[in-house]
């Protein structure tokens, strides 16, 4: 093993705040790595060379022109895994800090001991976020049956029960560091795993949830609670998409239709915690219409009319459609009389050729008011 930088200094600091001392940490050359004293990074330790090559259980530094590099003090071997990983300095007056010496000898191993544990956690996590990736969205099950049922045995992932995904992303960007949407991620990980036991692996705009199908209430509340927690903490707003129901192994359509759910929340701001996959929406369906079908669905309908008839007309159909067509509620919200009312109906279909009071009509109305939401310049 060897003792990265970043950990030593760490552990420098931590040791330091315990015991109020000045302390030192060499690599396997001697070079000091980290220190109280950042002025003496980068500075090869006399003493410390000395121990190693010796292969000394501990080497007293009696005066600051002792060794090169070296002030008195005590100087203790760190051994990890049955190997000296590198050196270890309390800097000082000898008959102070030498009771010091194996307490922190031993602080530093255990602390390299919860160092490669967070390594090796990392490690693990990296290898399941790869896994679901290639589980959800590669379908990974498919392509490589083989390597799918060695990862799934090698990661302890049950594939045989329902799971919903669920896609979340920002629909806000305060300009966060990385280390800010890294803690993000951690905290999101945290709140999935301990409230629905579920997973969680991040896309390059994405953070994808794989759950143990939960009940709809229960998912609400956490989703809120995980919004809530990262705008107060961070001003970032995210929208929050799920698959309709859950799926059993082949998760892939879930993932497409959690995706999909996200957009719809984002593209229409929707308030909900969660916005729901539903198949009978047809706003999914025009979602995957291009521009040019959409544009030629409105063409169809107006006609020539300007974009302010059009638009005109739209807003009157959609009162008209949320109201059921009663008269008594149209010319009450819209402020004007049954009469012109009927009128107005009469006028939409001249202009279009289509009733809206027909089943048909209300379903043509439906669809273009839609598209309009989908696409409103083309109104």
């Amino acid at each position: 093993m060897i003792i990265e930088k970043r950990t030593a200094k760490e552990i420098v600091l931590r040791l330091s705040d315990t015991i109020g001392q000045n302390i030192n940490i060499m690599d396997t050359d001697g070079v000091i790595i980290a220190s109280s004293d950042p002025s003496r990074e980068g500075k090869v330790h006399g003493g410390a060379l000395m121990l190693l090559r010796e292969r000394l259980d501990r080497l007293i530094v009696e005066s600051d022109d002792q060794f090169p590099g070296a002030r008195k003090g005590v100087n203790l071997p760190v051994v990890f895994d049955s190997e000296v990983v590198g050196v270890i300095g309390i800097t000082g007056d000898v008959g102070e800090v030498y009771k010091y010496g194996e307490i922190i000898k031993k602080m530093t191993e255990v602390l390299l001991l919860e160092e490669r544990a967070k390594d090796l956690d990392v490690i693990e996590q990296k290898a399941r976020d790869r896994f679901f990736n290639e589980w959800v969205i590669d379908g990974l099950e498919e392509r490589s049956p083989a390597r799918f049922g060695a990862l799934v045995s090698a990661l302890s992932v049950d594939t045989s029960i329902p799971y919903r995904v669920v896609a979340t992303a920002p629909c806000n960007d305060p300009g966060l560091s990385d280390d800010t949407h890294t803690e993000i991620s951690r905290i999101v990980r945290r709140m999935v795993a301990r409230e629905l036991n579920g997973h969680v692996f991040r896309t390059a705009s994405r953070m994808i949830f794989i759950i143990p199908e939960p009940s709809v209430p229960k998912l609400d509340e956490v989703m809120s609670a995980i919004r809530s927690r990262i705008f107060s903490s961070y001003s970032v707003k995210i929208k929050i998409g799920a698959s309709d129901s859950g799926a059993v192994l082949h998760l892939t359509g879930a993932y497409d239709r959690a995706v999909s759910a996200l957009a719809r929340a984002i593209e229409a701001d929707l308030p909900a915690p969660v916005t729901y996959y539903d198949p009978f929406d047809i706003n999914y369906l025009l979602r995957d219409l291009s521009p040019a079908a959409r544009k030629s669905c409105l063409d169809t309908l107006f006609g020539s009319a300007s974009p302010e008839v059009r638009s005109s007309c739209l807003d009157f159909a959609s009162v008209y459609l949320e109201e059921n067509g009663s008269l008594d509620a149209i010319s009450g919200r819209l402020f004007i009389h049954k009469n012109t009312v009927k009128y107005r109906i009469g006028k939409l279909t001249q202009l279009t050729g289509v009733d809206i009071r027909t089943c048909r009509g209300a379903y043509v109305f439906t669809l273009a008011a839609q598209i309009r939401a989908l696409s409103p310049r083309l109104s």
